[in-house]
């Protein structure tokens, strides 16, 4: 590990010194390698059910932090999101948590949503996270659930992004029904304008259908992408999730 590297090379350096001077370099290495761990990603397994966690190198339990559930694509892992979440979060500091779904394939709504919800509280729980500021986001089997979620678990999450996610999919396969929302949060949309395998179609679809309901919705169109996610989208959706003013 990087940090016994770092201690044995302390170690080495002190050799010779007075107990002050290794007395110092401990509390210094003891300063830098927590540090370390907070910018580390971390690796949580809830009862079978895996998950992935990013905090900011600045973190201190002294603030609250806003927190960003993301959810991979098919065929994807939570490693991929947290890669695509990291330089977000530094900036705006954000705590990242990323699950894997139990099937890679897909997410099963029947099987993910206790698990997920169990992965917020435990985060929720051992991090200081401001619990009006969690949000959610995914791409594409991840964007349709992370839709779901906003519409399913508004008392929870202030706000959702789907990336070219389906509403249309929910209503027809889930039954989600948007006009039976007790509680409404905002919606962004983003999806790529060149995308041939969920057309954006979908989520000016989604966009209208949620305002005939007297939702908040929009759509950001992300110029000549197709059906993939390059690391600058994040940053369109965290700007979007800093703008919500949330009472």
């Amino acid at each position: 590990m990087v940090t016994v590297h770092i201690f044995n090379t302390l170690k080495k350096k002190a050799s010779g010194c007075n107990k002050i001077k290794l007395a110092a370099l401990i509390i210094l290495f003891v300063l830098f390698s927590s540090s370390l761990i907070y910018a580390d990603v971390v690796h949580k397994d809830s009862k079978g059910f895996v998950y992935y966690l990013y905090v900011p190198t600045a973190y201190t339990t002294s603030q609250k932090y806003s927190l960003i559930v993301a959810l991979h694509w098919s065929t994807g892992r939570g490693m991929d999101m947290i890669e695509r979440w990291k330089e977000p979060a530094e900036k705006y500091g954000y705590i990242i948590v990323c699950p894997d779904s139990a099937n890679s394939n897909y997410w099963d709504i029947k099987v993910e949503d206790a698990c997920l919800l169990r992965m917020i509280e435990e985060v929720t729980r051992d991090y200081s996270i401001d619990k009006k500021r969690i949000f959610v986001t995914g791409f594409s089997a991840g964007g349709t659930y992370a839709l779901y979620l906003g519409l399913t678990y508004a008392d929870i999450f202030a706000a959702s992004a789907p990336f070219a996610g389906s509403l249309k999919w929910l209503i027809k396969e889930a039954g989600v029904r948007p006009d039976k929302v007790r509680k409404q949060i905002p919606f962004c949309f983003v999806h790529g304008t060149n995308d041939i395998t969920v057309d954006i179609k979908e989520s000016y679809f989604g966009q209208q259908e949620l305002l005939k309901y007297g939702f908040k919705a929009v759509v950001k169109e992300a110029s000549g992408l197709d059906h993939q996610y390059p690391a600058y989208i994040s940053w369109t959706i965290a700007q979007w999730f800093n703008r919500q003013h949330i009472e």
